[in-house]
């Protein structure tokens, strides 16, 4: 497996990089006073394409979806060995899986259009296994899922107990890819994935003051923080986490996580942080001529890109200011 075979495809993603959202496009969507004049100005650039497909901003998500597969499609299309790229479908797979068991569960129908297709698995064949019970419709691992987290809801009646196994399969399952791609940097980012999940649950399982056996049962094997050295730090204070040498990797998102957590109860620095985190590890592939990574950083920019779009837009609708919104917004790719 030649890295020179993805020559055409690294030169298709530098024309595409050029499209991306920069800097002074995005304070213009944010400034924008209200919904529709941040519709007009999202309409001036590389989203116009799709603006056939509705004239309403709330249906912006409809313009996100179209592009995202758009961006799915181009990337499966040009590069060489698409089983390099296979990880980052599973996120959808999931997210789909998800969706049907709570509305399976609810006894809700289960409709097409409500489903995404940026997975590996088609939604059609979802609805079947739910629906017209079908069971050879999905991988006998994923049916295998999907009937672990009934029984587990059945037996306790917890609907977060289907998030959270879904999250710890969605984890085992990733983990399971860094052996099939050759790519240190994707390998190394992976695991950095599933280390960054092991600390939010950390932090989270203490905060919530659940016991160490509950911590240790959904931390996910496969990243570069031992088991050891999690369970360790679940029986320390959240300052002497925040100064834990094992975790040094990641010391200012578990700073700056853990203060915004104990001061405003969420999540979200954490979760902003770490996906930037991300975005950050990959910002070397700007400057490779050859392999999967520079393919594998332009769909985590676009994923990025069209989530502050969609954090924006709900901002819009809901007349939330324009400093509140900023404050919740990761970094762009295109950034320095």
């Amino acid at each position: 497996m030649s890295n020179e075979n993805y020559a055409f495809a690294v030169a298709n993603i530098r024309s595409q990089e050029k499209k991306l959202i920069q800097k002074n496009q995005l304070e213009r969507l944010i400034d924008a006073p209200n919904a529709s004049a941040f519709f007009e100005s999202l309409n001036e650039t590389a989203y116009a394409k799709h603006f056939t497909e509705t004239k309403n901003p709330e249906d912006y998500s409809v313009i996100l979806a179209k592009t995202m597969l758009e961006t799915k499609n181009l990337l499966t299309k040009i590069c060489p060995y698409k089983e390099n790229l296979n990880w980052l479908w599973l996120k959808y797979d999931f997210l789909n899986i998800k969706f049907a068991i709570k509305n399976y569960l609810t006894k809700n129908q289960l409709k097409l259009e409500d489903f995404n297709n940026l997975g590996e698995i088609k939604p059609e064949k979802i609805i079947k296994y739910f629906e017209k019970n079908e069971k050879k419709s999905l991988p006998v691992n994923i049916e295998k899922i999907i009937q672990k987290s009934i029984k587990k809801f059945e037996k306790e009646k917890n609907p977060s107990q289907i998030d959270e196994i879904l999250d710890q399969e969605y984890f085992v399952c990733l983990s399971s890819e860094i052996n099939k791609t050759n790519s240190r940097q994707i390998k190394n980012l992976i695991k950095a994935k599933i280390d960054l999940n092991n600390l939010k649950l950390l932090i989270r399982y203490k905060y919530l003051k659940k016991t160490i056996n509950e911590f240790e049962k959904n931390i996910c094997k496969g990243g570069t923080i031992s088991t050891k050295d999690l369970k360790n730090a679940f029986d320390s204070n959240f300052e002497d986490i925040q100064k834990n040498a094992k975790f040094i990797d990641y010391d200012l998102i578990l700073k700056a996580g853990i203060k915004y957590l104990i001061e405003e109860k969420s999540y979200l620095i954490f979760e902003k942080l770490s996906y930037e985190y991300f975005l950050e590890k990959l910002r070397f592939a700007k400057y490779e001529a050859f392999g999967v990574e520079p393919l594998i950083a332009f769909w985590l920019a676009k994923d990025n890109e069209t989530n502050i779009i969609q954090i924006i837009m709900i901002g819009k609708l809901n007349n939330i200011e324009p400093k509140i919104i900023h404050q919740q917004l990761h970094k762009l790719y295109t950034e320095k």
